[in-house]
């Protein structure tokens, strides 16, 4: 993510980035490692502010970062709101790089090893019916929100293509007030719909 008026075009600009921010220890790190190594920038040469991704919007209102590492729905919030994003994890690493997580108190999963199997089955099952159908996720997204399915739908269908998935049709991801025109409540809507409104 960079401001509108960053010089920073594509990823590999980052180079040209003089504070970035970016959450130690998370694939924001991570992403940003690979970026450097794909653009031959010396990754212990960046300037690298360690911000949780809910905190860049305030950093890049208030110049004290010009680039910045963030995840779905934190970068089309900031895409919303004029910043840009220049870049998916895809385009630097195969597969992309911020993994899902499942967790477990280790206290109850030692008292009940076989729910850790069956989370696992879940996640799995649920991972091959979404990328067979995103109408899934969006329906599910959508459901019992405040936001609504649009917003969500606007995000998924972006974080989706980001991480490689090609039966997702593209949209554009630089509308610009899309959480003033989506953040309201509305009953779910269809892949196609949901497409259409995004266009």
């Amino acid at each position: 993510m960079v401001n509108g008026s960053s010089p920073i075009k594509p990823y590999q600009d980052i180079d040209k980035a003089q504070q970035i921010g970016a959450t130690s220890g998370t694939c924001a790190q991570v992403a940003l490692d690979l970026m450097a190594q794909k653009t031959g920038v010396d990754y212990a040469k960046t300037n690298i502010v360690n911000l949780q991704a809910p905190l860049l919007r305030n950093a890049f209102k208030n110049a004290s970062i010009d680039a910045g590492i963030a995840w779905a729905p934190y970068s089309m919030a900031l895409d919303a709101e004029g910043l840009r994003i220049v870049g998916w994890d895809p385009e630097y690493t195969p597969g992309g790089v911020c993994p899902r997580m499942t967790g477990v108190r280790p206290a109850f999963i030692k008292s009940h090893p076989e729910i850790g199997v069956k989370l696992l089955q879940v996640d799995a099952m649920a991972s091959e019916a979404v990328a067979k159908n995103p109408q899934l996720a969006i329906d599910r997204l959508g459901s019992g929100s405040p936001i609504g399915c649009k917003l969500k739908a606007c995000a998924y269908l972006a974080e989706a293509r980001s991480q490689g998935a090609t039966n997702v049709p593209a949209v554009s991801s630089s509308r610009t007030n899309i959480f003033a025109t989506f953040a309201t409540p509305s009953p779910l809507c269809s892949l196609n719909q949901t497409i259409e409104m995004l266009k």
